[in-house]
């Protein structure tokens, strides 16, 4: 009975690691996205 427990809150804290890596990388990626669009508008007007 002791087992379980441990079990389930050993998976809820696995996911939500998980989840928060999945959310890092979609942040990396859109602020990696913004940066490029930034740098392009920057060539494009002011260069």
């Amino acid at each position: 009975m002791l087992i379980l427990p441990f079990e389930f809150q050993s998976q809820h804290v696995t996911g939500i690691n998980h989840f928060g890596f999945i959310n890092l990388s979609i942040g990396l990626a859109l602020l990696l996205g913004l940066g490029r669009l930034l740098v392009w508008a920057w060539i494009k007007f002011f260069a």
